[in-house]
């Protein structure tokens, strides 16, 4: 099977080969820079052993600090940021994320269970008609708020930016270059995760349930559509398969891509033609109600994402679940 398969030994292999040299970069600048801070007891660790801040610090010192365990443990888990941030910063989406994180793991959790028992049509029939269902079938619309919170943020920054530009041409390469800045920001963490799933990932698991899983189609969709998942497009069934393709999670990755790509170049002409790019975005999120509910009428749907019709149509369907994002743009707009 494909597991036990020479390409794939040969990927695990390469895969293994690399998060070692990876690991071994690691130790060896958080050894180097620890001993940097000890032979200088007085060194503040945003700063280097001549006391220049972290923006002034050597390009050798600072790639060593970027590698060091220790000093980017302590960022990861700082609960207080080190410095007031600046005016305008909404720590309250920092609230709104840890709800929905949870409220969308409860969902999840509950319906995966369904999955694994052996008397799940009784059980699913009785549930469904509870007024429990209504809380945890809600969870999957739960991301929404995730595309709510991406479109708003991005209003904010992309027209802060904008306002400091007054030649169209300008404003484009700007567009570019953020594009740019997002792949390049999301890239490697996302890259680095989905070589390992492919590669190590089948020989991570154990249990009962482990083997079905591994001889599943899912590592043969991952290592022939991968390249979906680079360029997000991995929830376009025609593309990727169903589910959202390889890590099938990552849907959303991919709708955050490509509504940011819209977004923001619509954005790039608001200061030249705010009412056109208004009624665009009001436009966007009207077509996404009006099309959702004739898709849900016309095909009789129900509201679980695990039905086939309703992921393929709704769930991970682009034009299906750009609304809350176009509405958030337009939200930033009313307060702003």
């Amino acid at each position: 099977m494909w597991p036990g398969s020479p390409s794939a030994k040969g990927g695990a292999t390469a895969t293994l080969l690399f998060v070692s040299i990876l690991v071994a970069i690691v130790l060896l600048a958080t050894l180097a820079n620890q001993i940097r801070i000890s032979w200088t007891p007085s060194i503040d660790m945003n700063s280097d052993d001549t006391g220049r801040s972290s923006s002034e610090v050597s390009w050798p010192v600072q790639i060593i600090k970027d590698f060091d365990a220790v000093e980017n443990c302590g960022h990861m888990f700082r609960t207080r940021p080190t410095k007031p941030g600046p005016p305008g910063v909404l720590d309250c989406l920092n609230g709104i994320r840890v709800i929905s994180t949870g409220y969308i793991i409860l969902g999840h959790t509950t319906l995966f269970l369904t999955f694994i028992v052996s008397n799940t049509v009784p059980a699913v029939e009785n549930y469904m008609t509870s007024v429990n269902a209504l809380v945890i079938n809600g969870a999957f619309s739960a991301v929404d708020t995730f595309f709510w919170i991406s479109g708003f943020l991005t209003g904010v920054f992309v027209l802060k930016a904008q306002s400091q530009t007054r030649n169209i041409g300008k404003a484009f390469v700007e567009w570019i270059l953020a594009l740019l800045h997002r792949y390049l920001r999301l890239g490697p963490a996302y890259f680095f995760a989905l070589m390992i799933y492919i590669n190590l990932g089948p020989y991570l698991g154990s249990g009962p349930l482990w083997a079905g899983w591994q001889q599943s189609e899912s590592w043969e969709t991952c290592r022939e559509k991968w390249w979906t998942n680079v360029l997000y497009v991995n929830n376009m069934k025609s593309l990727a398969g169903a589910g959202g393709g390889c890590m099938g999670w990552t849907w959303y990755l991919a709708l955050d891509m490509q509504y940011f790509v819209v977004s923001t170049l619509l954005l790039t002409l608001f200061r030249w033609a705010p009412k056109l790019v208004k009624s665009l975005f009001l436009l966007i999120a009207v077509s996404c109600i009006i099309s959702v509910g004739a898709l849900t009428y016309s095909h009789n749907m129900g509201t679980v994402a695990v039905e086939p019709t309703y992921g393929d149509l709704l769930y991970f369907s682009t034009p299906c679940r750009i609304g809350p994002y176009s509405i958030a743009v337009l939200f930033w707009h009313l307060m702003a």
